[in-house]
């Protein structure tokens, strides 16, 4: 049994998907076309995959992202998702020992002037690693997940009352929803999502147009991306990626003026209508931007439970002095002092 290292290049793809498909804990954010996505969408970003290879098969692997910024060098499993951290095949044996020596291998990968080192852990399978007693810090977050086990009368009957209404009157303002098609609707999406970003109070968007072009074209198998129409005119829209067992909500936007037809209701009981006629059995609707208070009552309305997930993460020293000079020079306040 050995670790090896491999690009998104030379990755054996058979031998990857395989093991995704035996781990209870892998997700849409694990493959190799997520990886593909973040090295086109981001400059000066290289994905790598530390893989426990045995018998020509993969037991376990950490699917990890390279950012260089600011001259460090920092490494994620995954960044822009929820999922992350080490994945294990059911079968394998000492699952622990497999997580500890891989995170080891990526300690000794990492380059001398390295700034972050970041874990996802959606399912607490770090928590036995003790990860805390190597100078990692422990952040806990919060996701909202929808059980779509049982049929669509079943999950119906648990929305709330307001939610069941707004469908309605979404199908009496003939809202119909519809896939996104070409790149001319994806501009269309691209200014919901501004004017959604202005509506939250947030200064810019996190993404550019170019990475939802990239998620249109290097996703697409994983990919339900629609759009909710009024009069032939696109008023919202929601990307979701669907994987195994689950349906994973990626963003979400609509034309504040719009509103009033409920087309995000009408967009989320589309896709919540199909899991469950399509033997689905959770929509994990993500977590929610702090400012954000309205999206989360939202979530909730559909009777999606609220969810831990957590976030390991160390900095080098020669990163945290340059954070706190950075900090220094960003306050306002530090010239007079």
């Amino acid at each position: 049994m050995k670790i090896r290292i491999f690009d998104s290049k030379n990755l054996d793809v058979h031998k990857w998907n395989e093991l995704l498909n035996k781990s209870h804990n892998s997700s849409v954010f694990n493959t190799l076309e997520w990886a593909k996505l973040c090295e086109i969408s981001f400059p000066k970003t290289k994905a790598m995959f530390l893989v426990t290879e045995n018998n020509d098969a993969f037991l376990a692997g950490l699917p990890i992202i390279e950012i260089k910024k600011l001259g460090f060098a920092s490494y994620y499993s995954m960044p822009y998702g929820h999922y992350g951290g080490v994945i294990i095949n059911n079968k394998s044996a000492d699952s622990k020992i497999q997580k500890l020596e891989l995170i080891a291998k990526l300690n000794k990968l990492i380059k001398k002037n390295w700034g972050i080192l970041g874990l996802s852990d959606f399912y607490g399978e770090l928590e036995e690693c003790q990860l805390e007693n190597s100078g990692y810090k422990k952040l806990k977050y919060k996701t909202q997940l929808l059980n779509l086990t049982g049929n669509e009368k079943t999950v119906w009957d648990q929305l709330a009352n307001s939610t069941k209404l707004k469908i309605k009157q979404s199908k009496n303002y003939e809202v119909n929803v519809k896939f996104v098609n070409n790149e001319m609707e994806i501009q269309d999406c691209y200014k919901m999502f501004e004017d959604t970003s202005r509506k939250h109070g947030e200064d810019k968007l996190q993404f550019n147009i170019e990475f939802y072009y990239n998620v249109f074209y290097t996703m697409k198998k994983f990919l339900r991306w629609t759009i909710a129409q009024k009069n032939n005119k696109n008023i919202a829209t929601t990307i979701y990626f669907v994987f195994k067992d689950t349906i994973i909500w990626l963003a979400g936007a609509s034309y504040k003026a719009d509103l009033k037809y409920r087309p995000n209701n009408a967009l989320v009981w589309e896709a919540i209508k199909w899991g469950c006629n399509n033997g689905y059995k959770y929509f994990n609707f993500g977590g929610s931007p702090v400012s954000a208070e309205g999206l989360k009552k939202f979530k909730e309305s559909w009777g999606a439970k609220e969810e831990s997930h957590w976030f390991y993460y160390k900095k080098s020293s020669g990163f945290m002095m340059f954070d706190a000079l950075r900090n220094i020079l960003n306050n306002p306040f530090h010239k007079y002092s």
